[in-house]
Formats: C-alpha cells, structure tokens, sequence
C-alpha cells in the first residue's frame, strides 16, 4: 500500500473476550501518494498483538491534530530483534510468527510499536482497502 500520511487518526486497544486477543484499532484518513487530494477514511485492526510499545505526546498530537508522518509493516527490524532478545516471553517461544508495525506521529506526536499477527484495513462500509498502485 502506498501511502504518505494521515490527516487525523484515533487509536484503541482492544481485547476479544471470547479468545483473549489483543487488537488495535486506528480510526485513519489516509492520504494517497498517486493521487493527488485522495483520502480515504479507514479503520486499521491489528489482530492478535503481542507486544505494545507507545511514547505519545498527546498534547502534541493534539497540536498536529492526529496527523501520521509515516507508518511502516516489517517482518524483521532492529526493535523486533531487540525485544526478542530482552523478551519476558518464555525461552523458545520465538516473534518470527509476529510482524512489527511503527506508526510515526508528525513531531511532536510521538511514536507506537506493535508486535501484530495479522492486520486487517477496511473503509467505512466495511470493505478491504486497495490504494492504486
């Protein structure tokens, strides 16, 4: 997916009392990188989370009004293998399975880390979210 940045964004943890899944949700405006003025407003759902890393200047979020400068999804990264090895996680269970998603606040927003399984992206009528290519 090719995508710049938010112009606002909303974020809740959440957990599914039938199975003790942890999920976040973003509630995001996303802004198109090949087309220019496009925004599609989506709802974001990280599916069974591991691990949750969040330094938020909510004052300064505010200020900038929720806006992401950047967001990423990576199956290997510094901070994954950082947190394997410091992990309370029991010996062996390893976060290969886990795929690590940053989400970058405009300064002086902040910055969140989740270890998620999966991820679901969705728009307002509940169907998959395709940007052009």
């Amino acid at each position: 997916m090719l995508c710049h940045g938010t112009t606002r964004s909303a974020v809740a943890v959440r957990v599914q009392p039938s199975d003790n899944i942890h999920e976040l949700v973003l509630e995001l405006d996303l802004l198109s990188l090949k087309q220019a003025n496009h925004r599609k407003r989506c709802v974001l759902t990280l599916i069974d989370c591991a691990y949750l890393d969040a330094a938020i200047d909510l004052d300064g979020k505010r200020i900038v009004g929720g806006a992401l400068a950047a967001a990423s999804c990576d199956v290997s990264s510094r901070w994954k293998d950082g947190l394997q090895k410091r992990s309370t996680f029991e010996k062996g269970n390893s976060l290969a399975p886990y795929l690590h998603f940053r989400f970058l606040f405009i300064h002086p927003g902040g910055e969140v880390n989740v270890l998620a399984k999966d991820f679901a992206l969705v728009d307002e009528e509940g169907k998959d979210v395709v940007f052009p290519r």
